[in-house]
């Protein structure tokens, strides 16, 4: 009876932290729903290279950073088993056993972002650019698994070595004293169109940063099963430890050219503000628009420059209400005009 009523105030718990009531992780039979399942702390992933036949599909992909309509997956890359990593005498368990990955080769535009994520080993920022992989949630050797965690499309990565040791524990062996090196890939999940079925995205809130480490070789076969179908894969050596992240803020850059006309665009995203800066350079006017979308308001400020003369245009929608201020400069004179 103990037993039963510490596990009632355990999900209670639980469900208020998540904003449902107990009836939300309850069956009829007082088993726990697949929802408990699908909100399981994310685990670390030891990715191996791996060897195997191209998919050759046509897929779409949406994730935080836009949308790809068409995009191919190539073959296998890389194996991801769950593992458990001691750092600083603080073990993380693995959260599914059963819940593996698989990273297939894909391409799309590259786009430098500046994102500053927070893990276990601290707060960095890295560079982004060019998607790299689709990781797949994948059965291992005919393993049952209710595969409760994410698809992920990984980007190519640059940024400092965390230069940290740990020690690494997964279905294949034991491994002391691991260097973990720099960056190689930023991972957000994705939601996946394949053959009309659209795979959603479960946790929108967990990343995966994946860092080179000097792993052991590896040599052996596993078969997998995943939405791409059965495949036998050859593994080598462990190549990086991908550790769940919490990203906190993105922005990113696109220049274009047109005729003797520069435009730049900067997109800032942080916690929930979404800024976008667009500079126009055209013969000696240069064109600055800022526009800051935060808790339901709307901020846009313009911004001419022609000659001698600045116009200043600001635009305020607050709670239905709009209020637009014009400032010029022209030699010595100043004209205000604020409406609302």
């Amino acid at each position: 009876m103990l037993k039963g009523l510490v596990l009632t105030v355990t999900l209670r718990l639980w469900g208020k932290c998540l904003g449902v009531g107990l009836a939300g992780f309850l069956l009829v039979s007082g088993g726990v729903l697949a929802q408990a399942q699908a909100i399981a702390p994310l685990s670390h992933f030891k990715l191996y290279t791996a060897r195997g036949s191209s998919v050759d599909e046509v897929i779409g992909l949406k994730d935080q950073f836009g949308i790809e309509l068409e995009i191919k997956v190539g073959r296998p890359m890389v194996f991801g088993n769950p593992v458990a990593k001691r750092h600083n005498g603080e073990v993380t368990e693995i959260s599914d056993p059963t819940a593996h990955l698989t990273g297939y080769r894909i391409g799309g535009e590259e786009i430098q972002r500046r994102v500053i994520l927070n893990n276990q080993f601290g707060q960095q920022q890295i560079l982004t650019t060019e998607p790299r992989l689709l990781l797949v949630p994948s059965k291992k050797n005919g393993e049952p698994s209710d595969l409760g965690i994410d698809h992920f499309k990984c980007y190519k990565a640059e940024g400092d070595s965390v230069n940290e040791v740990v020690d690494l524990t997964d279905q294949f062996r034991v491994e002391k004293k691991v260097a973990v090196r720099e960056p190689r890939l930023f991972c957000n999940p994705v939601s996946k169109t394949h053959n009309g079925r659209v795979t959603e995205v479960r946790n929108p809130e967990a990343h995966l940063t994946c860092y080179r480490i000097e792993g052991n070789k590896e040599k052996r076969n596993v078969s997998v099963d995943n939405q791409f179908g059965d495949e036998r894969l050859k593994l080598g050596r462990s190549k990086l430890l991908c550790v769940p992240s919490e990203k906190t803020a993105f922005h990113h850059t696109a220049t274009s050219h047109d005729g003797a006309t520069t435009h730049n665009t900067l997109t800032s995203h942080d916690e929930g503000t979404t800024h976008n800066t667009a500079t126009s350079h055209d013969g000696t006017t240069t064109h600055n628009r800022l526009t800051s979308h935060d808790e339901g308001t709307t901020h846009n400020t313009a911004t001419s420059h022609d000659g001698t003369t600045t116009h200043n245009r600001v635009t305020s929608h607050d709670e239905g209400t709009t209020h637009n201020t014009l400032t010029s400069h022209d030699g010595k004179t100043t004209h205000n005009r604020v409406t609302s």
